[in-house]
């Protein structure tokens, strides 16, 4: 890296301003400015990141708390006027709260090193001008929307956020036009966390803007296929919902580009499309693989008298069923996957699930079939993934997906393991091979999307999609603080919410914690890097990364009698313990030693329904018993924060049981909710936390959700009284009237949505009411985040942030911060909610300029990162948190009567320690009226250096030393007089104190080097001036040319000699080699201020180098002051005699 010697880390500088008339050197005036490290913001019209590596206040993306926002006007250089402000009576709070969505800084921290289940592939085959496109990919998933790739998947960006459903089933782009895309929402493999879809998209600008084309009702769109000879005719597989029947469901084909849509197969309610395929040489012939299929909470059936391989010769228009007598098995089928060969089309190949599972192949476009292959290499789990890919140019190389990824070279007889379990994620369920170079693939699974160059030998991991689906997400209180949580098929990890180190959250900085698939990760209280986990079916461990050890803690009935664990499993912390721990099966478990021992505290707590218990025959033709569908058992427990003997239960069939004894006794008072759709799923308990003293243990919110039993209604109820009343908090648009029904058990008329409000989109997955703000409630429905500010009366959603499943969500209490657990877009972080709490409580801005909230700072010194330092474009990098004090304030400002532009908004803002004095000054601006988040990174007024640049008068101050531990005053103020203030806190790091001897020692060193730095720059500042005032003289116009002729003499030596003097100090501005071996001042000036700021406590190096430079500035300067005495008076007295304007100098040693 070259050296750069104009100035500290590229700091410009301000200079004193010279009378270049009267040669003056003596000018020394002070530019107050106010800087900070990083100073983005955020802007109410739209988001705007401006950060500020040199240590200047910083407008940032985020918001903080308000520990002490001091209204009253303090002493300062500014004028507060705070009687004179106007107060503002029309400010609409919802729009507010809009406005405060923009304000609070959304992170995604991913991570990608797992990521999540790709669905479908898609590529354009043609780039610009007809060539072979090689680069362009899109890739569905399966609730985490739509991604894009522009060079081949070494980066990859989300386009389809604005749309509000995340699950998608397919994507396709038009082959006569690579401009057109569309996609299928609803994936369409139905397992039990499926999520479903609202119907069909096109996009005409390759994926920059969508628009929904119908087919909202059909849930899931498995496969969509375009006519490559006319692209108005589209057909669409509808597999319908997977929780129960309907009609919308079959073959769909539209003849206008998607206007309108005609189902054209339709078998029963329950047989959805699972494969549509299109013959290559023939558009108009089609085959579709029909699916008969039931799932319910408690079972699923693959297979019935509905499934059937269905074959059109004109567009769907009539069809003919293949059976029996043509080849293909006898008997009811399930599902099939279909593929025909490109360079044979007469060549099909079908894996068919029936009571004896196989490839079945054809060689004359599917009027007659032959079994050809049952190998157990061949495929498994039909219901999961059923699909066969045929190699373009080989119509006898055949590729299964199922668990693994198989190959057959001889036309489907043999099949060998082409991705084994070990070499890339199992479970895939896409596939790609390009059809210009089929040795190109693009592999989707449950862990994301690989890309093979070689048939598959080989492949590549794309490690920055983060499409996690998260159960649960969890936080501890470090700090920094981590995130915990489990994701679908991708087991448990932990990683920071933010870190102290240079750079973003790498995924490197994830571990996993325990594998399979991953629900509830809980970090236990009071201890570093230990805590809970689990995978499906229960299988409880503890585990401990210190000691490198993860112990299995399945508590086991002492009697031996069988257990029932849901899929996901609840566990639960004791608030009054941290070594204890609430687990649930269809009893609750408890143990008060980290899973050492356990005790069953309650009785069967579940309807114990025996004709839902019978999940090893689940599976129908094939049997697929994992534990995904076991039933009748416990999912969520919540014991009471300030009640140890309150325990709140919720089931997956429709009871909330609450203990008021620990235990002891128990009582469904689920039977008390208004409008309560029986054995819907109770995923989800919060109960308030006791506040001064006082226990809320009666109040409980309880999530329930019924979408297993085809009930897509948004329910949430809230009870004040233990269960005797309850309040339905959340309908949704399939039910709004029904938004604050009556506490009475009777059905009474609900009230109808409020004003101001938005009707819910999506069931409900969580609840979480503030315990800071009562009327603050966030919302996690399966379309996106919710929030209200009035207790649940009214809702909004949360703009700009993806509809994606929320499946989680807690508040780190020491930050403010909210964290979610998405089921498709990881783990994401709002940096410090505080002003939205504000809002909830009531509070708005009465004034023209307003600090809301000001937080606490960390002083900390950042690491470097682990690994690579350049990561390139193809690894997960996610935002860090705004470093430094926050500060939320609302700002009004003025519009062009003429143009109606916002007029700049020009501010002051100054830090006062506590004594009063002044240490930090800036100025800056703001674009419009709304709210800001600003930073101050907890540093005071710096000095300036020798520089080329010359910056203007009233340019900012570097910033300077670290401040210590402490509060301080933030002063902020426009140029038309309207302030406010705030006290703000700085704090070391927990476990590191302050260490104040080493920052005494510090200052005074860098005080002494400070009047060094000064001196060499007012002498280089001469420089400069005189450099300018030589050019003056000669660019001059006289009455007598021969003056100037008898002047010209002196210029180029004087010239000369300034670049020599210059040299002493740094490189020319415009030098281009690299020479980084002469040692010049700067040098000397630099390693002396890096030494003494990079130590805690500088010691005898320091006061090294600290001398070396002072004797070195002291050596240059007697340079500088002796070409002023000898060659610059010469030239001056040169000028005097030829009675040229005279430059009157006035000579001043340093």
């Amino acid at each position: 890296m070259r050296r750069n010697y104009n100035g500290i880390q590229n700091i410009k500088g301000s200079t004193p301003r010279r009378n270049l008339g009267s040669f003056c050197r003596i000018f020394l005036t002070r530019y107050i400015v106010f800087t900070v490290a990083a100073f983005c913001f955020v802007g109410v019209l739209g988001i705007q990141s401006l950060c500020s590596q040199d240590g200047s206040w910083g407008k940032i993306d985020s918001t903080h708390k308000n520990k002490s926002v001091n209204k009253t006007p303090l002493a300062s250089p500014l004028k507060t006027a705070e009687s004179k402000e106007p107060i503002l009576v029309n400010i609409n709070k919802q729009q507010t709260l809009f406005q405060l969505m923009a304000l609070i800084p959304k992170r995604n921290i991913g991570p990608a090193a797992m990521s999540g289940r790709i669905t479908s592939l898609a590529m354009p085959r043609y780039g610009a001008l007809g060539s072979i496109n090689r680069n362009i990919i899109y890739a569905g998933t399966a609730s985490g929307g739509v991604w894009k790739s522009l060079n081949g998947g070494i980066a990859w960006s989300p386009i389809f956020d604005d749309m509000d459903v995340q699950s998608i089933g397919s994507v396709a782009v038009d082959p006569t036009n690579a401009s057109i895309v569309w996609v299928g929402t609803g994936e369409g493999n139905p397992r039990n966390s499926h999520n479903s879809g609202k119907g069909i998209y096109r996009s005409i600008d390759a994926g920059k803007t969508w628009k929904c084309m119908g087919l909202e009702g059909t849930k899931t769109l498995h496969r969509i296929i375009i006519n490559p000879h006319n692209n108005q005719q589209i057909w669409a597989a509808a597999m319908g919902s997977i929780w129960g029947s309907s009609n919308e469901r079959g073959v769909y084909r539209s003849n206008n580009g998607g206007e309108t849509w005609t189902k054209i197969l339709f078998v029963n309610s329950t047989t959805g499309c699972a494969e549509l395929v299109i013959d290559p040489e023939n558009p108009q012939k089609i085959y579709a693989a029909m699916y008969d299929y039931v799932r319910k909470p408690w079972t699923y059936r693959s297979g019935g008298p509905g499934s059937g391989l269905y074959i059109t010769m004109d567009a769907g228009v009539s069809w003919k069923r293949v059976s029996e007598k043509d080849g293909f098995p006898k008997g009811e089928l399930g599902r099939i996957g279909l593929a025909v060969s490109a360079s044979q089309p007469n060549r099909v190949y079908a894996i068919v699930e029936a009571k004896e599972s196989a490839i079945y192949t054809s060689n004359d476009g599917g009027a007659n079939w032959a079994k050809t292959s049952s190998e157990a290499n061949a495929g498994n789990r039909p219901f999961y993934y059923s699909e066969l890919y045929v190699h373009p140019r080989n119509e006898n190389r055949v590729y299964s997906i199922w668990s693994q990824i198989s190959r057959s070279e001889d036309a489907g007889k043999h099949w060998d393991i082409l991705a084994d379990w070990g070499h890339i994620h199992p479970d895939h369920h896409a596939f790609f091979i390009h059809p210009d170079d089929p040795n190109y693939i693009i592999n989707g699974n449950d862990g994301g999307l690989n890309i093979s160059y070689d048939g598959g030998e080989t492949w590549r991991y794309a490690e920055n999609i983060p499409v996690g689906q998260f159960y649960h997400v969890d936080v501890d209180n470090q700090e920094p603080y981590n995130v915990y949580g489990g994701l679908q098929d991708n087991g448990s990890w932990m990683g920071p919410a933010y870190h102290w180190i240079y750079g973003g959250i790498r995924n490197s900085e994830w571990q996993e914690v325990m594998f399979g698939d991953g629900f509830d990760v809980s970090a236990i209280p009071g201890t570093k890097d230990e805590g809970y986990a689990m995978s499906q079916g229960g299988e409880l461990h503890k585990f401990n990364l210190r000691e490198h050890s993860n112990q299995f803690i399945k508590p086991q009935h002492p009697e031996g009698k069988p257990l029932r664990f849901n899929w996901n499993a609840a566990l639960a912390i004791d608030p009054e313990n941290p070594n204890g721990l609430f687990y649930g099966s269809q009893y609750v478990h408890y143990s008060p030693d980290q899973g050492r021992t356990w005790q069953i505290i309650s009785p069967d707590l579940s309807t114990n329904d025996t004709a839902k218990q019978h999940q090893a025959l689940s599976g129908g033709l094939t049997i697929d018993a994992t534990g995904a569908e076991n039933h009748c058992t416990i999912l969520a427990i919540a014991p009471s924060p300030g009640d140890k003997n309150v325990i709140w239960v919720g089931t997956d069939d429709g009871n909330v049981q609450l203990s008021k004894d620990g235990g002891k006794n128990w009582e469904n008072v689920a039977l008390n909710m208004p409008g309560k759709p029986q054995n819907a799923w109770v995923p989800y308990l919060w109960v308030r936390p006791s506040s001064k003293g006082i226990s809320h243990s009666a109040e409980c919110w309880v999530v329930l959700n019924n979408y297993r039993q085809n009930d897509w209604s948004s329910y949430v109820y809230k009870t004040l009284d233990y269960g005797k009343s309850w309040k339905r908090i959340v309908s949704d648009e399939s039910s709004p009237l029904t938004v604050g029904a009556n506490n009475s058990k009777s059905n009474s008329t609900p009230k109808p949505i409020k004003e101001g409000g938005e009707n819910i989109k999506g069931y409900v997955l969580s609840v979480l009411p503030d315990t800071e703000s009562p009327n603050l409630v966030f919302l996690g429905t399966d379309h996106g985040l919710w929030v209200s500010i009035n207790g649940g009366e009214t809702w909004n959603k949360w703009k700009k942030f993806p509809s994606v499943p929320v499946a989680d969500m807690k508040i780190q209490s020491r930050e403010r911060d909210l964290v979610l657990g998405t089921f498709g877009r990881g783990i994401w972080v709002f940096d410090d909610i505080s002003t939205l709490r504000n809002l909830a409580a009531g509070t708005i801005p009465k004034k023209e300029l307003q600090i809301l909230n000001a937080g606490k700072g960390v002083l900390v010194h950042f690491t470097q990162p682990v690994g690579s330092r350049f990561s390139a474009d193809e690894s997960w990098v996610a935002p860090n948190k705004a470093f430094g004090v926050q500060i939320d304030l609302y700002v009004i400002g003025k519009k062009d009567e003429t143009s109606q532009d916002w007029k700049k908004i020009d501010c002051t803002g100054r830090v006062f320690n506590e004594a009063n004095q002044l240490i930090r000054t800036h100025k800056f601006s703001f674009d419009s009226t709304g709210f800001y988040r600003i930073a101050w990174p907890m540093v005071q007024d710096g000095f300036l250096w020798p520089s080329h640049n010359t910056p203007k008068i009233d340019e900012d101050i570097p910033a300077g030393q670290s401040v210590i531990p402490g509060k301080y005053k933030v002063l902020i103020g426009t140029i038309a007089g309207k302030s406010d203030s705030a006290w703000v806190e700085v704090v070391a790091p927990e476990n590191l104190p302050f260490n104040a001897l080493g920052y005494a020692r510090k200052k005074q060193l860098m005080d002494t080097l400070k009047m060094s730095i000064q001196r060499a720059r007012f002498a280089f500042e001469d420089l400069k001036n005189a450099e300018k005032e030589i050019d003056q003289v000669f660019a001059a116009k006289y009455q007598d040319d021969s003056a100037i002729d008898h002047l010209k003499k002196f210029q180029q030596p004087l010239k000369d000699s300034i670049s020599n003097l210059k040299l002493c100090y740094m490189l020319p501005s415009d030098y281009r080699p690299y020479e980084e071996t002469t040692i010049r001042l700067m040098d000397r000036l630099q390693t002396a201020y890096w030494l003494i700021e990079g130590n805690d406590m500088p010691a005898e190096n320091c006061e090294f180098a600290l001398k070396t430079a002072q004797r070195e500035t002291l050596t240059v300067i007697q340079k500088v002051d002796y070409f002023f005495e000898k060659q610059f008076q010469l030239f001056l007295d040169a000028v005097g005699e030829e009675d040229i304007a005279p430059l009157g100098r006035k000579y001043i040693q340093y």
